[in-house]
């Protein structure tokens, strides 16, 4: 990309606390789609202080398409920008929608609801440390919500894992399941300019073989999924934070700070 060419906006980029979230501070948490070049210019204008980047070293490692290749072992790979946190979910492994297609061929059949809280309940488990990375960060002095400067939050397509981790917060911070649904499936207008392309990608790989419903069903995000999910969630772990509290080990004090950050009433 030369220097005069205009910067590519970031997919699926919103605020957690948009819509009907009332009850969260707005501009402390983003969630998006992976950068598509390290100089974007939304991170500039939105004045990021940290990235957390939930891909696998395969995936950050990748070119995008910008040409940027990233550097998953470098915590300070955007000079004189963000502070990059690389905090994958699942390490070694390739998680994005390419990968996934095949990995979940089975979660996009006729039943995807159940594929979805299947395919989510390995993410909840498996980014649990992760997870507590970006919890641990928020309740720290460090995270000042009077700065005005938020954190980003993502992953390939900024839907799957980075949707798990940021309803948990939001559950954990006592909005509502149908409100937390609703902000889920906000992707679906996200990740609409890309989706086609995402489509015509995966119908053309032998896991789909030519199955445009079945590739349309993997790549959703409608809110019974996240509905479904969260009630798993409640059903094994009690709530979002008995999850956090027995699989990402983050103490109660955490909990509270995190609450006492993000929630408008306190």
């Amino acid at each position: 990309m030369s220097a005069t060419s205009p910067k590519p906006p970031i997919p699926n980029l919103r605020d957690l606390a948009g819509g009907s979230l009332s009850i969260v501070r707005p501009n402390l948490i983003l969630r998006s789609a992976a950068p598509p070049t390290v100089a974007s210019a939304d991170l500039e204008a939105l004045n990021i202080s940290t990235v957390f980047d939930l891909r696998s070293t395969l995936e950050a490692a990748r070119p995008n398409s910008s040409g940027d290749v990233g550097n998953p072992e470098s915590p300070e790979q955007w000079p004189g920008g963000p502070r990059r946190v690389h905090a994958p979910v699942f390490e070694g492994v390739d998680y994005g929608p390419e990968a996934v297609a095949i990995r979940f061929r089975k979660y996009a059949d006729s039943h995807p609801t159940e594929g979805f809280v299947t395919a989510y309940r390995d993410i909840a488990v498996a980014g649990a440390p992760a997870f507590a990375t970006v919890l641990n960060h928020i309740a720290s002095d460090g995270f000042d919500p009077a700065a005005q400067k938020p954190i980003l939050v993502h992953c390939t397509a900024g839907k799957d894992r980075t949707g798990v981790l940021c309803a948990l917060i939001l559950s954990l911070c006592d909005v509502p399941d149908e409100v937390v649904a609703e902000e889920y499936g906000l992707t679906t207008q996200g990740m609409a300019a890309a989706k086609p392309g995402l489509i015509k990608y995966l119908v053309a790989t032998p896991a789909f073989a030519g199955d445009e419903e079945a590739a349309e069903r993997l790549l959703s995000s409608k809110p019974e999924s996240m509905l479904a999910t969260l009630a798993m969630i409640r059903k094994e772990w009690g709530s979002a934070e008995g999850f956090f509290l027995k699989e990402s080990k983050i103490s109660p004090e955490t909990i509270t700070r995190v609450r006492q950050k993000l929630l408008v009433s306190n």
